[in-house]
């Protein structure tokens, strides 16, 4: 991601994602990383989600 508008010469930024927290619709707490989505609910369960490929 460049930010176009800074005069400086390094206006760049490398993104690597390596992992990712977020929740969803439900406020369920999901973990996105390499391997797969998991979803950790109100239960305390962790399951993996199934891709559109799989």
């Amino acid at each position: 991601m460049c930010f176009e508008y800074m005069k400086e010469k390094k206006n760049c930024i490398d993104k690597n994602v390596l992992f990712i927290i977020s929740n969803d619709r439900n406020n369920d707490m999901l973990f996105v990383g390499d391997n797969g989505t998991y979803r950790l609910n109100k239960n305390g369960e962790i399951t993996k989600l199934k891709r559109k490929s799989d």
